[in-house]
C-alpha cells in the first residue's frame, strides 16, 4: 500500500459479505480511476475472482481473505466501506474514519440504527444492502475518492461523535459504583 495515496478499505466484516464483494468487484475500473488504492477484505472464502477463476489482480487493488489487526486497515483508511454492527461503528467513530455502512439485511434494523448518529452527522452515508450497486457507488463513492477535501469534512463530522476515551470513563465509572457501594 502506498501511505500518501487515498485508500478505500472495504470489509464485510471477518465473514464477509458476498453482495458487499460483488458491488465492489463490478465498481472497481470506477473505484481505481480515482487514483485511490483499494484494501478489499473479502472473508474467508469470498475471494474476487476473474475469469480465469484466480483472485483478481490490479495495480492498486490488494486482496485478502481477512486481516489480524483491524486498527492497520484502519489507520491506512480515508473511507471505510462495512457492515454496521455496533462494535464496527464505535471503532470507526474512535478512529475517526469516515465511512460507508452497508447494514445486514437480516434482523430488525439494529444494525441501520447503529450507523444512524454517524450518518445524521454527516460523517457517514448508509445504504441498503439491495441498493449497493457499482451505479450507487459511482454517484456516492467515487466522488468522495476524488475530493479529500470532502472527505476531511466527514472526518470532522465523525469526530465530533467518536468516543476515544472509553478506558477513562469506563475507570470513572467503576470508581464512582465503588464510591456509591460504600456510602451504602
Amino acid at each position: 500500500m502506498e501511505p500518501d495515496r487515498t485508500t478505500l478499505v472495504v470489509t464485510g466484516g471477518s465473514s464477509g459479505a458476498a453482495s458487499v464483494n460483488r458491488a465492489v468487484a463490478e465498481s472497481l475500473d470506477d473505484l481505481l480511476a480515482t487514483g485511490a488504492q483499494v484494501l478489499h477484505l473479502t472473508g474467508r472464502d469470498k475471494a474476487v475472482l476473474g475469469d480465469d477463476g484466480s483472485p483478481v489482480r490490479r495495480e492498486g487493488y490488494h486482496q485478502r481473505e481477512y486481516l489480524d489487526g483491524m486498527q492497520r486497515a484502519y489507520a491506512a483508511a480515508d473511507l471505510i466501506i462495512a457492515r454496521s454492527g455496533a462494535a464496527s461503528v464505535c471503532e470507526i467513530a474512535a478512529v475517526r474514519l469516515p465511512a460507508v455502512f452497508v447494514p445486514l439485511p437480516i434482523g430488525n434494523g439494529e444494525q441501520e440504527l447503529n450507523a444512524r448518529e454517524l450518518v445524521d452527522a454527516g460523517g457517514a452515508l448508509l445504504v441498503k444492502d439491495e441498493h449497493l450497486t457499482r451505479e450507487w457507488l459511482g454517484r456516492n463513492v467515487v466522488p468522495l475518492l476524488e475530493d479529500p477535501r470532502l472527505l476531511r469534512t466527514m472526518e470532522g463530522h465523525v469526530a465530533e461523535r467518536g468516543i476515544t476515551d472509553a478506558d477513562d470513563r469506563m475507570a470513572q465509572a467503576a470508581l464512582d459504583a465503588a464510591r456509591r457501594e460504600g456510602q451504602a
